[in-house]
This record gives C-alpha cells, sequence and structure tokens, in this order.
C-alpha cells in the first residue's frame, strides 16, 4: 500500500521458480483449507473470522495509529469511517461511496490490529473478493508495530483500472521504491480467492490460490501488524460514476505458525476457533 512515498512507476521483479515446488504445494491443499487447526504452514495461532453483526473493536481499529485516516502522502480520495466497516453472514464489508467526508470525496473502510495483535514469522492468509470498477484499490498489507517505515510487506493490492491483476511488494530501508511483482488472476472480482504470504526468517514467498507466485531472499525481524482496507485511487469522475459503492469482502485473515519459530503478542486475546 505504500504508507509514504506517493504512487508511480515501480520496478516489477519477476522471479522464476521451480514447477515441481509449486505442484508439490498445491497438491497439499493448504489454499482451500479454512478452518483446519494445522497446515503446511504449522499451527493456527490467529483466526480472525468476522461473526455476529458488528466488527469486533477489541481486537480492530477502523483507522490508522499516525495521525490520519487516510494516507496524506499517497494519490488516493477516501477518509475512512466506521461507517465504512460492516459484519454480516461471516463476511467482513469494507465499502467505498462518494460522499464527502472529512474533505475528502469518498469515504471508506479498513481494519487494522496495531497494538492489539502483532506477529513475526508466519503464514497469513486472507480470503477475499475484491471489487471492480475504475478507482477501487483493495489491500492487504503489514506494517511495524513500532511505528517505524520501511518495511512494508503488501500482500496484496489491485486497482480496478486492471481488474485481472494483483501486485505482490516488499519495501525496505534498501529499497525505499520497493520491489513489485504483479500476478494476473483471472475472474479476480467475479470469485472468492485466497492470498498469502509465508514469511520466515531469511525469506518471503508469496501465494494466490494456493498457488506459489513470488519469492524473494529478505530478513525483517520486527513484530508487525495487518491491514486490510479499501482506497480510492481517482477522484470523482465520469470514469469513476458507475463504481461506488463498491465494497471489498472478507471471510477470514488468519495467521499460522511452525512450533517454536516466531513471535505472538495478542493484547486482546488471539481468536483460534
Amino acid at each position: 500500500m505504500n504508507r509514504f512515498p506517493a504512487r508511480g512507476g515501480r520496478l516489477v521483479l519477476a522471479l522464476a521458480v521451480c514447477g515441481a515446488t509449486i505442484a508439490a504445494l498445491a497438491t497439499a491443499g493448504f489454499g482451500e483449507v479454512r478452518a483446519a487447526s494445522v497446515s503446511p504452514f504449522g499451527r493456527l495461532v490467529f483466526n480472525g473470522t468476522f461473526p455476529g453483526r458488528s466488527l469486533n473493536t477489541s481486537l480492530w481499529r477502523t483507522c490508522y495509529d499516525f495521525g490520519s485516516c487516510r494516507i496524506p502522502t499517497n494519490a488516493e480520495y477516501e477518509w475512512y469511517a466506521p461507517s465504512g466497516v460492516s459484519v454480516a453472514n461471516g463476511t467482513l464489508e469494507l465499502t467505498a461511496r462518494q460522499q464527502t467526508t472529512k474533505g475528502e470525496p469518498f469515504s471508506s473502510g479498513m481494519i487494522q490490529s496495531n497494538g492489539r495483535f502483532e506477529f513475526k514469522y508466519g503464514y497469513v492468509e486472507i480470503r477475499a473478493k475484491v471489487p471492480s470498477g475504475y478507482g477501487t484499490w483493495p489491500a492487504l498489507w503489514l506494517l511495524p508495530a513500532d511505528g517505524s517505515w520501511p518495511p512494508e510487506i503488501d500482500i496484496m493490492e489491485a486497482w480496478g483500472s486492471s481488474p485481472d491483476e494483483i501486485r505482490q511488494s516488499l519495501f525496505t530501508p534498501l529499497d525505499r521504491a520497493g520491489i513489485h511483482h504483479t500476478v494476473v488472476v483471472p475472474r479476480l472480482s467475479s470469485a472468492w480467492h485466497t492470498f498469502g504470504l509465508d514469511w520466515e526468517p531469511t525469506t518471503l514467498s508469496w501465494y494466490v490460490d494456493g498457488r506459489l507466485e513470488f519469492r524473494l531472499d529478505a530478513s525483517i525481524d520486527t513484530l508487525m501488524y495487518p491491514i486490510a482496507n479499501l482506497a480510492v485511487a481517482d477522484p470523482p469522475s465520469p470514469l469513476t460514476a458507475h463504481t461506488f459503492p463498491a465494497s471489498f469482502q472478507i471471510e477470514y485473515i488468519r495467521v499460522y505458525q511452525h512450533s517454536g519459530v516466531g513471535q505472538l503478542r495478542c493484547t486482546a486475546g488471539c481468536p483460534r476457533g
């Protein structure tokens, strides 16, 4: 999502991966196991589901912690408000609407868990259905719990202007412009998909629907917390007139860890059921 620099041209890095490895991981079926307590990535330590009819606000916050309910250095046009977050039938909806809010032309929704749930190392996965339409910018990403930047890990982000693509990214002190990888996902907005990140001490591996798509050698050694949001990437125009309201739907955000590897901090209790 790129907390500080404005959006712009980026280096896109496509890495080749071993076909046999992809096949073996896909055969394991971890991308389809929704409620299992154990996966090839370890034991389920955080099961962020959305029961009932309202958000669990002891766990999730609906605004950033760094002074604003938007990122002023990004080219985005929304203000995040609690009215943009709803829960029904086991699904979280982050909804963007064209309505002036706090001086911004759109309102929208986000959740983040800083100070309530943070982790270091593990496999994090979201099952979601992204919106379509010009101007939408959904994302799932990780930021450091200590408030620093970088690093930043973008598990997925998508733009409605590129309806069958997502981007996976890493920002570090050595590469503040980011290292990026683009994945074509057929039926991106018309079907549910899983987006995952295997964060290990010396590597990062990104997945879509259980398939390994991108891997980097990188050492990110700090507690981080998840953010899910629906930004608006373009101002009101005839191109956005038929897009909004638009919703980013999420069934779960889960974290798995191997025994003895990583850290977990849950001040509000870690939901595991």
